[in-house]
């Protein structure tokens, strides 16, 4: 914002008092300067009371907030989320014009660095990162500062930088490449039937699901009728369905369990449709969209919502049928069952504690090293990181955190970065030039040791462990493929 008031101070944003107004005269009129701007004259902040809906905001700025946060984040490509709402079908294109027209499509995205350029990348971001605190700690070294405010200064700078040093180069690489190699979207799709039903945007749920996805086989059968949605379709790796899961549903069957499931054209009711109504007709366009796409060499892409956050444990279940993986499932502590099934199929969880602690569910009762020690596919990932996370290196914040307070050793924080890496919608060649070139074998013969830094001797233990109960479930008649699904 800061950066904006510098940059944009002489555009005009508002019409007050009879007379238009630029930011600079809007900022004056407050006494304030771009200075004065922070968090608390803002009033932003998430916590369970707030921030349960994330479907509201001011774009009036958007364009400019986003590419800076890129530009912030140049060296940074993470999956970031755009939302699809599904109110027109015209909204595809007005999304992928103002993408491509602002600058933020990386038109470069296929070309990787070399490995030269990435090792100069990563020595560039440590180096710099040990020069500023170098510049701090001499507060240690000063008589004149007293003990307390020393003592103070250690626990709050000295031993994260400690902590963060003892984590291996290697790991640190892992995430930087994580970070830095690929630049890929997640389209989400929030859970808003029943409002643009009271408005009278939408007659019946499949104009929710026309808008979201007949632009999508159009621009997949003549990417010449949407050549923009083309181009930016080509970095969208994902798919989500996003909401408040916490909110009580209303599912038909339940109330006439004599009658059939109402088809999305014949849903014409104001109330918004269960969860696993939403997800299945979501899996099932997804399906049909990624075989045309496959058809036609062209990149596909994942169904991995938001579930088991909150909310009723059929949500997984749902999930569990018809995901590639999910975001959170931290109410798999509460099924069994479900938490088995997923262990079993090897499901992809990628959770995020530090929004789960602003959300739902204080940091030390998250179950991720639960499910890790137990051996599910799980992995650390950002969720909202512009409101939960404090710097401008979330995932790394997340690792941090997740390390110093479950006294995770390098081996694990690496084995989470590899998860983290399968779980990824990155390409065939991003996941060779992580993972090495075998990647996708099963067990320590898919495990590159120096692109990874994770034992094959853990890696082994893992294969094994599933294999054995697989044969237990299976009577022992159980086969496995070579080749793990990426």
């Amino acid at each position: 914002m800061r950066f904006g008031y510098r940059i944009l101070y002489v555009q005009v944003v508002i019409f007050r008092d009879g007379k238009y107004m630029t930011l600079k005269e809007v900022f004056e009129s407050l006494d304030l300067t771009g200075y004065d701007l922070n968090v608390d004259l803002l009033d932003v902040h998430a916590d369970k009371s707030t921030f349960h809906r994330f479907d509201k905001f001011n774009l009036k700025f958007l364009a400019e907030v986003t590419k800076q946060v890129l530009l912030d984040l140049e060296a940074s490509k993470y999956q970031n989320r755009i939302s699809v709402y599904g109110r027109k079908q015209s909204k595809w294109d007005q999304l992928a014009s103002w993408f491509v027209n602002n600058a933020l499509y990386i038109k470069n995205a296929d070309q990787h660095k070399n490995d030269g350029e990435i090792e100069a990348y990563v020595n560039h971001r440590m180096q710099a990162g040990w020069l500023k605190w170098r510049r701090v700690s001499g507060v240690l070294c000063d008589k004149k500062v007293p003990l307390k405010l020393k003592g103070k200064f250690y626990h709050t700078t000295v031993r994260p930088a400690r902590m963060l040093r003892w984590i291996s180069e290697s790991f640190i690489f892992i995430i930087l490449l994580i970070d830095s190699l690929f630049s890929s979207f997640f389209a989400q799709l929030p859970r808003l039937y029943n409002i643009y039903r009271s408005m009278g945007i939408v007659t019946s749920f499949q104009n929710i699901l026309d808008n979201v996805f007949i632009p999508l086989f159009e621009a997949t059968v003549d990417p010449s009728s949407h050549s923009q949605l083309h181009l930016f379709l080509n970095q969208v790796v994902g798919f989500d369905l996003v909401d408040d899961e916490s909110k009580p549903e209303k599912r038909p069957m339940a109330l006439h369990p004599t009658k059939h499931m109402p088809t999305p054209a014949q849903w014409t009711n104001e109330f918004n449709p269960a969860y696993s109504y939403y997800l299945y007709y979501c899996y099932a366009n997804l399906y049909t969209l990624n075989k045309l796409r496959e058809s036609k060499g062209m990149t596909t892409i994942k169904l991995r919502p938001h579930c088991g956050e909150a909310g009723d444990s059929d949500h997984l279940a749902a999930a569990f049928l018809l995901c590639h993986n999910i975001s959170h499932g931290i109410n798999l502590r509460k099924t069994p069952v479900l938490q088995y099934l997923y262990y079993l199929a090897q499901v992809g969880l990628a959770m995020s504690p530090l929004s789960n602690n602003s959300l739902f569910l204080d940091y030390h009762r998250n179950p991720l090293p639960m499910f890790f020690q137990r051996g599910l596919n799980v992995s650390l990932s950002t969720d909202d990181p512009l409101q939960i996370h404090l710097t401008k290196e979330p995932l790394l914040e997340e690792y941090s955190v997740a390390a110093k307070v479950w006294k995770l050793s390098a081996c694990d924080l690496c084995e989470i970065a590899r998860n983290s890496v399968y779980q990824s919608g990155f390409s065939h060649q991003d996941k060779l030039h992580s993972l090495g070139d075998k990647y996708f074998l099963r067990g320590s013969e898919g495990n590159d040791i120096h692109k990874t830094n994770v034992p094959s001797l853990r890696i082994s233990f893992r294969y094994e462990t599933w294999k054995d109960e697989m044969q237990y479930i299976y009577a022992g008649q159980a086969t496995f493929p070579e080749d793990v699904d990426p």
